[in-house]
């Protein structure tokens, strides 16, 4: 009837207002059942008392129609493609986490290269300690083998008593005695001389390279060290804000996976009861009186009820999350001041350089 008609495009006009928005409300799917109640009600009822629709009917046929086509339909492409863009925000949150943790890594590769290095430098600085350590210690064998094997002139023995008071008559025996004596004293005092200074020379020298270069490698231990902790600080770093950027977007995938997922078997339903209402639009119209009784009324009906609308192009894609990566970087609970650290970086190195 008109008043049926009237309640119908009131029913239309609600179903628009309620279209707005990304996300399809269950209003919006009840209005368009409720359309679909009455058009069905409204079509059975024609049917059955095999008559043709009215004018007025007509033209609520034309204006219900009309609005599906171009308002409703639209509507839900439009909420379809805004929830698509949502699902795909939140996947590409995780993606971009992803994404950052690569080129983290890769930074903090660079960081364990450049302690590597130092490392290695310090190493090769410990060695050719070792290497100094140990000529110094020759150096000092040799001062004191030097030393000990000097052998000093023997003293001359005389045949009288050099105190006594008659030591002037023999004055020839001592001057022939003392003066070879004194000269092999002054050759051996020479010879002490070049031999132990030469000997001491090189020690000092040596000592004082030693303690050269252990200052050298004390400062090379330091910045390894330093760069190791920068090290073991970036790689942490990386591996909380992985955890974190992971923990966020998971959390705002599954809330925005669980409403457009929602959202999108309301809109699925909606456009089933679109299509029905438009399979029984067409069948008023397609209708010939002649033809039309309770039985083909009701089979007509139950073509247009159990519809089933291709509903495909309605469907999210990109709805699940990438794999999840996992920072490698080794133990971090090893670094400096740890004595398993140390024993693994240090306790190759020779025991004269520690």
């Amino acid at each position: 009837s008109a008043t049926e008609g009237k309640v119908l495009l009131q029913a239309s006009a609600r179903a628009r207002n309620l279209q707005r928005g990304a996300l399809v409300s269950e209003g919006t799917a009840g209005a368009t059942d409720l359309m679909y109640t009455q058009v069905r009600t409204m079509a059975m009822d024609i049917m059955k008392a095999k008559r043709e629709p009215s004018a007025d009917e007509l033209k609520w046929l034309d204006s219900i129609q009309s609005y599906i086509e171009q308002n409703q339909t639209t509507a839900m492409m439009r909420g379809h493609n805004d929830d698509q863009v949502l699902m795909n925000n939140a996947v590409a949150g995780l993606v971009d986490c992803e994404t950052t943790l690569q080129k983290d890594t890769t930074f903090v590769a660079g960081k364990k290269q450049d302690a590597t290095e130092l490392g290695d430098d310090h190493a090769s600085c410990r060695n050719e300690e070792s290497v100094q350590d140990t000529d110094l210690r020759s150096k000092w064998s040799a001062l004191v083998s030097d030393s000990q094997n000097l052998q000093a002139p023997e003293v001359p023995s005389f045949s009288f008593n050099l105190t006594s008071d008659d030591y002037l008559a023999h004055s020839g025996e001592f001057i022939a005695k003392m003066d070879p004596f004194v000269a092999q004293a002054m050759e051996f005092a020479k010879t002490v001389n070049q031999t132990y200074t030469t000997a001491k020379n090189d020690r000092d020298k040596a000592t004082d390279a030693l303690l050269k270069k252990q200052g050298v490698c004390n400062q090379t231990q330091i910045a390894f060290e330093r760069s190791f902790c920068q090290w073991a600080d970036a790689a942490r770093a990386s591996v909380d804000k992985h955890e974190q950027c992971w923990e966020r977007g998971s959390n705002s995938l599954a809330v925005t996976k669980s409403a457009v997922l929602d959202s999108a078997e309301q809109r699925k339903h909606e456009y089933s009861a679109t299509q029905k209402i438009l399979c029984f639009l067409q069948m008023l119209r397609d209708r010939q009186q002649s033809a039309a009784d309770n039985v083909s009324a009701d089979s007509k009906a139950d073509e247009c009820t159990n519809l089933t609308a291709d509903d495909s192009f309605l469907d999210l894609v990109n709805t699940t999350a990438p794999n999840k990566s996992t920072a490698d970087f080794g133990d971090l609970t090893l670094q400096p001041g740890v004595a398993a650290w140390s024993q693994q970086q240090y306790g190759s190195f020779a025991s004269n350089a520690p």
